[in-house]
Parts: C-alpha cells; sequence; structure tokens
C-alpha cells in the first residue's frame, strides 16, 4: 500500500477542510484515486488544535470624517421613516455618549419607506471608529413620561475595513436557531477566538 503524501496545504486551509468535513454525510474512510484513505474529522482534530494563527490586538482604525449618520429604522421595535424633532435628534446624540459641543450642524432627512437619517456634521473630522464601538444599537429617550425604544444603525461605522491578524469584535444577529458553538466554528474558518460569547 502506497504510503501517505504529506499535505501541502496551508494551515487555514486545514481549518476549513476540517469544520467542514463535519458535516459532510458520507462519514465512512473511502479510497481516493491515488490509494489513499481519506482522514475523518476526528483523525484531524490534533492537527487543529496544533495550528497556531498569528493575531495582534491592534486596534481598528479609520480615515477622519466630519459627518456622522444615524440611520433610525426602528421605533419600539416597530419600523420607523417617520419625523424626529430637533431636540429628539440632539438628545439622541447625546445619549450615544457624545457631546453637543462636537457638532457644528445637524440635519435630517427621510429614506422612501426605509428608514430616517439624522447627518451630524462635526466640528472637527474625527475617525468614527473613536466615536462609536458599535454599528447598531439602541437609544432609550424619556419622552412625556414614556420611553422610546430607538434602533439605530452608524453607516459610517459598518463600512470601516479591518487588516488582516487583527482581532475584531464579532456581532451575530439569530435568525435561525443555531447554538452558540456551531457560530464558534464557524468563525474559526476565518481566525482564532479570543474571548467569550455574550
Amino acid at each position: 500500500m502506497p504510503s501517505k503524501r504529506k499535505s501541502d496545504l496551508s494551515p487555514q486551509t486545514k481549518k476549513a477542510e476540517i469544520v467542514t468535513s463535519k458535516y459532510r454525510k458520507n462519514s465512512k474512510k473511502a479510497a481516493l484515486p491515488t490509494g489513499e484513505v481519506e482522514e475523518d474529522y476526528e483523525d484531524l482534530m490534533d492537527a487543529e488544535e496544533s495550528v497556531e494563527i498569528p493575531t495582534q490586538a491592534i486596534p481598528i482604525t479609520s480615515a477622519p470624517i466630519k459627518i456622522i449618520t444615524f440611520e433610525v429604522y426602528k421605533l419600539n421595535n416597530s419600523p420607523f421613516d417617520g419625523l424626529i424633532c430637533k431636540d429628539d435628534r440632539k438628545n439622541l446624540w447625546c445619549l450615544a455618549g457624545r457631546e453637543i459641543s462636537e457638532l457644528q450642524q445637524i440635519s435630517f432627512k427621510r429614506l422612501n419607506n426605509n428608514c430616517a437619517q439624522i447627518l451630524y456634521k462635526l466640528k472637527i473630522a474625527k475617525p468614527v471608529v473613536e466615536l462609536f464601538k458599535t454599528d447598531d444599537f439602541d437609544l432609550e429617550l424619556k419622552k412625556e413620561g414614556q420611553i422610546e425604544t430607538y434602533s439605530i444603525r452608524v453607516p459610517e461605522l459598518g463600512e470601516v475595513e479591518t487588516e488582516l491578524g487583527k482581532v475584531v469584535t464579532v456581532t451575530a444577529f439569530k435568525t435561525i436557531r443555531v447554538e452558540a458553538d456551531d457560530v464558534g466554528e464557524w468563525l474559526e474558518l476565518y481566525g482564532k477566538l479570543q474571548g467569550d460569547f455574550r
């Protein structure tokens, strides 16, 4: 019987094969055309553990910008494309942890049946990653004895690109029934997990 060839696959490719092979329907070992025997998921577990992928805990950076957009797409968990008064626009900026003194101008526009946008023009251009840590968040605004919850996206932050090897935060929105371990295995295709699921 011919001896096994040494794999010339990169560590990332090995990891991808390890994770995806778990879901193959045919779990029996089958001979390849070369006479080699295909390895099982269990056989490759040791190889996965020995693969070290270098990462750097370097903060993500972005170019300074002067206009920050708040896309208000939900109000109290209902789709929203209505109006937001001037005072509420200022209050939402402050609730997001920012100061009014940073602003030169505030404007507002509605997108057709999609969402409302508040445009904040800064006095001094700043990187959006220094202003906000997440591109999607909820803000609770107290009005006339009630609490209104605005769901907001910051598209400029969502468009920031990261460089290979940098540590990034990943937010997974639950749309189907899936376990945290499955999400973790999928994310490991793209790099080493650091930290815990919340």
